[in-house]
């Protein structure tokens, strides 16, 4: 952007897995000329191509539900609406201008450089006068999900890292009040998880006063009457109806739409089966709350003290994870469940039958994990028309075509190669990956980056492009790939054969 990407005026940010029909490209940028003030428009992407039974129930879910919820938020946020890093189009110069990032003080969790970095560029370029909205009603936008319970909380992880990074940022000057309510809100989405988690705590030690602590109707203070333990079921009540209606007035409304919509309806399996499909997504979606509940105020407590998560690249695949993989990953969800079934039922049946959902949704995690996962379940609900979209129907061109090139790149290995081997092997690629680095700063005397210097040391140490391959660590890759210096020195390496590349210069 700082050398060659002024020449435009607008950008299209895609994720790793976006994909964007050129008619909505147009008309993201159609919109963008037609409003001057514009400096971010979102799209809203839906989730296709996806099979595990996880990916389907989100990619349903996103169908039915999410033009509902986007729409909302398009009309509550107005031109102070959110950016999701990926899928929108962004007026390039406003953008370069306002929108670099910096790196908060201290070390990771908290300081460093921020994970979340989308929220941040909307509050920057918001707060520089430029508006950010969503365009909810433009078709062929379309991104993929995790495969996996477990590949969602790996991904959900760093996001936690990231939003609660914002915590840092959220109170800089200049930001507009609506955006201060994102970084809120983004907090509270997972800081939600330990204050529920610590709500369960605290009702079972009230339950545990009441049965077994003998209460004190008379107190030392002077008192003409007794004072009498106060309870409120009717408020409980009307606060456990509020939130039910909070979470579940968005799938009902996003249902009888679809269900009155004759050609999705259709195109969703019919009536019928859009319905089962909607109380099936409502039913694992409950049973895997609770689990996210636990793994989320884990991420949480993790960040507070002190560990980093970086970032990791997440699976894209439809693969199962080893069974032994998700028995060690969730063996503390079930005994957390066992423990507060035990504890509850013993206290009273009445609590045991209230917190039923979260316990067994705990007593479930390790099968219900490993069903997440599952191809084969996926794919006989899609037999079967269950948790069916109209784009799974109907394929949009565009990821028919996308589909056709993963499997050719997939059949001649080019998803499979490493970087560093195919710039070794391949000069053109090394002179394309050279042409698009940034111009190199010099470097200050007596300033020594560790992480280059074990590079450089490793590169000059090894014999053949294999054994600088098994020697660099992820983040020395990193520095190499970004070097023109390091890249010369790799280059130089004997290949797999032991014969010296002939380097282009």
């Amino acid at each position: 952007m700082t050398r060659w990407g002024g020449h435009y005026e607008h950008m299209v940010v895609l994720d790793a897995d976006s994909l964007m029909t050129g008619t909505c490209i147009v008309r993201l940028a159609a919109a963008m000329e037609a409003d001057p003030d514009a400096g971010i428009i979102q799209s809203l992407p839906l989730i296709i191509n996806r099979n595990t039974l996880f990916a389907r129930l989100q990619q349903f879910a996103a169908r039915v539900y999410g033009p509902v919820i986007a729409t909302g938020l398009a009309q509550w946020a107005g031109r102070d609406c959110n950016y999701w890093g990926h899928n929108a189009i962004i007026r390039t110069q406003a953008f370069a201008a306002h929108c670099g990032l910096p790196d908060l003080k201290g070390k990771p969790p908290f300081g460093g450089h921020i994970l979340s970095h989308d929220f941040v560029e909307a509050a920057l370029i918001r707060r520089a006068g430029w508006a950010v909205y969503m365009l909810p009603d433009v078709n062929g936008s379309y991104e993929e999900s995790p495969p996996s319970l477990i590949d969602l909380s790996a991904r959900d992880r760093r996001w936690c890292q990231g939003n609660l990074q914002h915590s840092r940022v959220m109170f800089a000057s200049g930001l507009k009040w609506s955006t201060r309510q994102h970084f809120a809100t983004g907090i509270m989405a997972y800081m939600a998880s330990p204050f529920w988690l610590m709500q369960l705590v605290v009702g079972i030690a009230l339950v545990l006063q009441v049965k077994y602590a003998r209460p004190e109707y008379f107190t030392n203070e002077f008192t003409l009457v007794p004072v009498w333990p106060r309870f409120d079921p009717e408020r409980s009540l009307a606060l456990f109806g509020l939130t039910m209606a909070i979470l579940l007035a968005p799938k009902l409304f996003g249902w009888l739409l679809t269900l009155l919509n004759g050609a999705e309806r259709r195109a969703c399996g019919g009536g019928i089966r859009l319905t089962l499909s909607a109380i099936l997504e409502v039913i694992m979606s409950a049973l895997l709350a609770p689990i996210m509940m636990v793994i989320q105020s884990g991420s949480v407590f993790q960040i507070i003290a002190g560990r980093d998560t970086g970032w990791n690249p997440q699976r894209r695949d439809d693969g199962s994870i080893p069974f032994h993989d998700i028995v060690r990953r969730h063996r503390v969800h079930t005994a957390l469940g066992v423990f507060t079934g035990i504890i509850a039922f013993l206290i009273a049946t009445s609590l045991f039958a209230w917190m039923s959902p979260t316990i067994l949704g705990l007593l479930l995690a390790i099968p219900l994990s490993w069903a997440s996962g599952q191809l084969a379940i996926g794919l006989w609900l899609k037999r079967h028309k269950f948790l069916l979209t109209p784009e799974e129907g109907a394929p949009p061109a565009i990821a028919t075509r996308a589909n056709q090139l993963q499997v050719e790149f997939a059949r001649h290995g080019f998803d499979d190669a490493d970087g560093l081997l195919a710039i070794h092997q391949h000069p053109e690629i090394a002179e394309a990956h050279e042409a698009m680095l940034p111009a190199a700063v010099p470097r200050p005397r007596g300033q020594i980056e560790a992480d280059r210097a074990l590079a450089q040391a490793k590169l000059v140490d090894a014999r053949t492009i294999e054994e600088a391959m098994a020697w660099l660590k992820p983040k020395e890759r990193m520095i190499v790939l970004h070097d023109r210096a390091l890249l010369f020195l790799l280059k130089q390496l004997d290949g797999p054969s032991g014969i010296r590349p002939i380097v282009v210069r």
